[in-house]
Parts: C-alpha cells; structure tokens; sequence
C-alpha cells in the first residue's frame, strides 16, 4: 500500500478489537446509570424539557450561523475530546470516563423524557437525540478505539503518526458525524415542528 493511501482496513481492526469492548463496555455503563436517574426524576421539573424541547424545535434558519456552528461543535467535540485524552497519561481511565460519560448524558436525556411526557416522550427522544445518537455514537466508539490503540501502541511521543495509521476509520467516524450534525440540524427541527406539539 502506498504510503499516505486512504485504507478503510483499519475499521475492521479497530471494530474487531478489545480497546472496542473495553469502549462499549463503559459505554453500557454509562447507559444504565443514566436511564435509571433519569426515571427518577422529579415529575415536576417540567421547566429543563420545556426549554429542551424549545431548543430544538428552533428551525435551521432560525439559527444563527454561530447556532449552527455550536451544534455542530457539540457532535463533535466527544470525538475529539476522546483523540486529545488518548495523547495523555493514563488514556484508558480518562477515555473509559469520557465515554461513561456520554452514555450517561445521552440515556439521562431520554429517560427524562419519557418520563416527563410518556408515549410522546418517546416520540421527543427518538426525533431529537436518537437518531442524532445512532451516527455520534458509533463515531465516538471507533475513534476511542483507535485513540487506545494508537497509544497503545506508539507511546505517547509516538501517539499522533501512530493514530494516522486509523485513516479510514477517522474518516468513517468524520462522515457519521457529518450525518449527526445534519439531521439535527435539519430534520429535528422539522420534526418538532410538524409533530412535536
């Protein structure tokens, strides 16, 4: 191969790896323990949906380019967040944490959410955080994995010419994150727009 090449190999390597169940095990982690505070809510802290919901039914034009860019921003800063703690000292804590950490956040949200508002809770999360979830996660996942074994591997002086060799799987993780963005960009808006009521 030469050198330089964009290979989509290194996705299966990465996928087929234990850094990738050591991910996914965190990630489930924090999956729970976010659903079950969130169903423990108080019922009447209706005010933190209200303004969720308001947020998100916000059309694309209604945003302001810097809306735009900070929604975008937050998609990706997980990933990113993920590829700077893999550079440090003691990578696998500080990303198992990052990664609980989204997991928590993003069943927390959900769990709240139907909760508060029940059947149309359900509604509300898949329309707002689940789908954006179904091409951010899986994004995360593979660029902590890569991140891991990039630090495993090359050392810590060594880290960043050893995470190019994860190209394709950087660039599957940039696409996913690219479609998050643009779904809830896009279609959330329209969504809550036309059935969120």
């Amino acid at each position: 191969m030469k050198q330089g090449a964009l290979s989509f190999s290194d996705l299966r390597r990465v996928r087929d790896s234990p850094a990738f169940v050591f991910s996914f095990a965190f990630l489930l982690c924090g999956l729970l323990a976010g659903s079950f505070t969130g169903m423990h809510i108080p019922q009447n802290s209706g005010a933190y949906m209200n303004s969720l919901a308001d947020l998100l039914t916000q059309s694309p034009s209604a945003l302001s380019w810097k809306g735009a860019l900070s929604c975008m921003a937050s998609i990706a800063a997980w990933p990113l967040a993920a590829v700077i703690l893999g550079s440090g000292p003691g990578r696998g804590l500080s990303i198992a944490m990052l990664i609980a950490a989204r997991g928590f956040l993003l069943s927390f949200t959900v769990a709240a959410m139907v909760h508060q508002s029940g059947l149309h809770g359900i509604y509300l999360s898949v329309a707002t955080t689940g789908v954006t979830s179904l091409f951010a996660l899986p994004a995360l996942m593979l660029t902590a994995s890569a991140a891991l074994m990039a630090g495993q591997t090359a050392g810590r002086k060594r880290y960043w010419k050893g995470l190019c060799q994860y190209g394709g799987t950087g660039a599957v993780s940039m696409l996913l994150l690219i479609a998050a963005s643009l779904w809830r960009l896009f279609v959330t808006p329209f969504l809550m727009s036309r059935f969120g009521g």
